[in-house]
């Protein structure tokens, strides 16, 4: 099937809302992007001359979700650090932020935060991503450049809450505005 007379309820434009931790992220460029990388076993059965169907066992999932920010913030950095404090200063002429603190190590648990892209498509139902307990897993590294703004890829990795292990750490929802 091709295009029907509902396609248009579906589209859905724009680069959304990016929260982390409830808080707003910012400018971003480029597209925000989703992934779920999964790992997917199926034994090598005799007889078989590939994968049987009902024999497959998920073995790994772990969601992510990118975008790339343009607003250098105090707590932007400190996020695309994990285990980095903020510590601060003040004289009678200017305030600062110092993203210098924190140890290498152990990531502190309130380091980990959920992250919800959240958008609204033509037919005005609302989706959202909600990648639980996420953290930033890539390098941080900042372009700069004479001919545009500066600009952090952030790529957030949800993890699995110790308490439930199995269950899945993100999830997508659509609420239905026009029923």
């Amino acid at each position: 099937m091709a295009v029907s007379a509902t396609t248009h309820e579906y589209l859905l434009f724009g680069a959304g809302n990016f929260t982390v931790g409830g808080v707003d992220i910012g400018a971003t460029t480029d597209p925000i992007s989703f992934r779920v990388e999964q790992t997917i076993f199926f034994p090598n059965l005799n007889g078989a001359r590939g994968p049987v169907t009902g024999t497959g066992f998920k073995v790994r999932e772990v969601p992510s979700i990118t975008a790339t920010v343009v607003e250098i913030r105090g707590d932007i950095i400190q996020w695309a650090i994990p285990g980095a404090s903020v510590g601060s200063s003040t004289s009678t002429s200017f305030s600062s932020s110092s993203i210098c603190y924190g140890t290498v190590g152990c990531i502190p648990d309130t380091d980990y935060r959920d992250v919800v892209w959240t958008a609204t498509d033509c037919d005005g139902d609302i989706m959202q991503i909600v990648v639980l307990d996420a953290i930033m897993t890539e390098n941080m590294e900042w372009s700069f450049n004479n001919e545009g703004e500066a600009q952090l890829t952030m790529t957030f990795m949800g993890t699995y809450d110790p308490a439930d292990a199995d269950a899945r750490p993100w999830c997508w929802t659509i609420e239905v505005m026009n029923v």
